[in-house]
């Protein structure tokens, strides 16, 4: 006789059932990593690792074209393939702002990643396209007290290895559990629950970045 499966206990695992869980234009998951942030510890760590900068391309370009920035208004500032650094790769978008919100003139629409702090990626930005945006250092922003009325910064993180964030457990467990509530899964009731509680006892896809927040 068929007996249901437990779906709450540990040992449940359902490998065959394929989940992908996408971001959609217009949503975007974010995860606190502030330093008040359950996760800015893992998202901050540095150490000494191999990397392959190719990795990130892909991440990169889905990222342009969520945001709809030109790819000549972007930077990738390429770490040392050996040696201490950043573990996970940040990206800063720096965004021209109307009254209704972000403008939609691509042309004011800006992007830098690498394994450094999003200060330093924001400063490349403004060194670069300074003539675009009318400020050309950090100093030129705070300076200005009207700028957050006329620009919008968003920071985030790319999965190193382009793997979903596999190496960053805690940080996968909440993404995977965020984008399960917003997206038509396929999955039963049970099966969310489950899926919530660990993700990876299913065939799991996820994105590899995230907004912080």
């Amino acid at each position: 006789m068929f007996k249901e499966p437990n779906y709450l206990s540990k040992d449940y695992k359902n490998p065959s059932k394929k989940v992908v869980l996408k971001i959609k234009e217009g949503s975007t998951p974010t995860l606190p990593t502030n330093p008040n942030g359950k996760f800015y510890k893992q998202a901050h760590k540095t150490e000494s690792f191999p990397l392959d900068n190719e990795l990130a391309e892909e991440t990169r370009v889905e990222i342009l074209s969520h945001y709809n920035i030109p790819k000549e208004h972007s930077i990738t500032l390429d770490a040392p393939e050996k040696g201490i650094k950043r573990v996970m790769r940040a990206f800063t978008l720096f965004l021209k702002k109307n009254e209704e919100g972000i403008d939609n003139n691509k042309d004011l629409r800006f992007y830098a990643d690498g394994h450094c702090p999003h200060a330093v990626l924001l400063e490349k930005i403004l060194d670069k396209f300074g003539n675009k945006i009318g400020y050309t250092e950090i100093d030129d922003i705070f300076n200005d007290k009207n700028w957050e009325q006329k620009w919008e910064t968003k920071k985030g993180f790319i999965d190193p290895d382009a793997d979903g964030f596999s190496g960053f457990e805690e940080i996968r467990s909440a993404l995977a559990s965020q984008m399960i509530e917003t997206q038509d899964n396929g999955l039963s009731k049970e099966d969310v629950i489950k899926f919530k509680q660990d993700p990876d006892s299913f065939n799991t896809d996820l994105p590899n970045w995230f907004r912080s927040g």
